[in-house]
């Protein structure tokens, strides 16, 4: 008789767990038919997260990710400048790029984390398909 482990809550995992699970799971994400319906988003993530021992619900996915103080605030910015680059001396294909300020009291691995999200963001994978985006963190506000 083999003993089944109890799933763990999403809300108990440690801040790199959560982000180990996330990073593994955009993959998985990236090759299921698009929707906008956040039910449909959210079974398919509870459904992948069970066959790792982690449950989630609604409402931790509704949650901040990034803890925040009731006097802090953090905003971001971001500024696209875009131009035609030559591919292989025949195609015009445009070139983004995307500089985002970050405000607030975040570490260097939050805002790097939230860089990745922007890189995986819907408008910037649509973009991706037929332009080259680069994208990074600015400490200027964009104009």
């Amino acid at each position: 008789m083999s003993i089944i482990p109890t799933p763990r809550r999403w809300s108990s995992l440690s801040e790199a767990e959560r982000s180990e699970l996330l990073i593994a799971y955009q993959p998985v994400a990236d090759c299921e038919e698009l929707t906008c319906s956040f039910d449909v988003k959210l079974k398919r993530m509870q459904t992948w997260l069970a066959g790792h021992g982690v449950t989630i619900s609604e409402a931790e996915i509704r949650t901040p990710r990034i803890p925040m103080r009731k006097d802090e605030r953090h905003r971001a910015n971001a500024k696209f400048t875009s131009s035609k680059a030559a591919t292989a001396g025949k195609d015009l294909k445009d070139k983004f790029e995307c500089v985002i300020k970050l405000e607030g009291d975040l570490t260097d691995a939050e805002r790097q984390h939230l860089l990745e999200i922007a890189d995986r963001c819907p408008v910037s994978q649509t973009l991706k398909r037929s332009s080259d985006i680069a994208l990074s963190l600015g400490g200027e506000s964009p104009a």
